[in-house]
């Protein structure tokens, strides 16, 4: 999922950096790597980045909002009363007894029977989830947020996709850019490795044909053979 920190804490979250900084991105850092071996090879200089940003490149480009899937209860998203989810997870016994005591403020679901264990806690989510619902739903995310953290319980603001294309850490880091395209520039991300020493080349995306004269010149064809396929249709 997309998380985000309230306000207050978004201090903790560590800043942008230059040094190494890797992340988990199976289908784009093999070959990263491989290419900043090369670079070694000839310059003996050596300087990376790795995103795991890249594999969300499509739905951010297009604009498309993914739908995710969450755990199921006890753990999982739950709405705050502006419209904004918060991902919690309620992990342990002690855990159990803070959600109820500092988050939900009902002291007396910690010793309710219907909740006494994390198993009758499951057999029982709809009827805690019906709690959950009615005490967040008078709160903002940022307030449910607060009460989780002064509790000690994991948490997280539930971002989509979009929110997080405009994420501060992303931007400090210069990790967002646009490409010129036929229908105009669209949003792009940056490869995920990248030298210190120079910018990765984000070259227009092609249009159509845009090199096929070139092409057809380079294989001996004459500007009057060119117009002619042009003419039908060919090319």
């Amino acid at each position: 999922y997309t998380g985000s920190r309230p306000p207050a804490l978004e201090a903790r979250c560590r800043p942008p950096v230059h040094n190494p900084a890797l992340a988990s991105n199976a289908r784009s850092q093999p070959l990263s790597l491989i290419d900043r071996i090369k670079h070694n090879l000839h310059t003996a200089r050596y300087a990376i980045e790795l995103s795991s940003l890249p594999w969300n490149s499509r739905p951010v480009s297009a604009g498309i909002t993914v739908q995710v899937s969450w755990n199921t209860h006890p753990h999982g998203p739950f709405e705050a009363g502006d419209g904004q989810s918060v991902m919690l997870g309620v992990q342990t016994e002690r855990e159990w007894r803070a959600f109820c005591t500092t988050v939900l403020q009902q002291p007396c679901l910690a010793t309710d029977p219907r909740f006494a264990s994390n198993a009758q806690r499951v057999a029982q989510q709809t009827a805690l989830q019906s709690l959950i619902d009615a005490v967040f739903g008078q709160l903002t995310a940022n307030e449910v947020l607060g009460r989780l953290d002064q509790a000690g319980i994991a948490n997280a603001g539930v971002n989509d996709m979009q929110v997080l294309w405009h994420h501060p850490q992303l931007q400090a880091r210069h990790r967002l850019t646009t490409v010129d395209t036929p229908a105009g520039p669209v949003a792009a991300l940056r490869p995920p490795a990248s030298h210190s020493s120079h910018a990765p080349r984000m070259a227009a995306v092609l249009a159509l044909g845009e090199h096929t004269a070139a092409i057809l010149a380079e294989l001996g064809y004459t500007p009057q053979r060119c117009a002619q396929l042009r003419a039908d249709g060919v090319v």
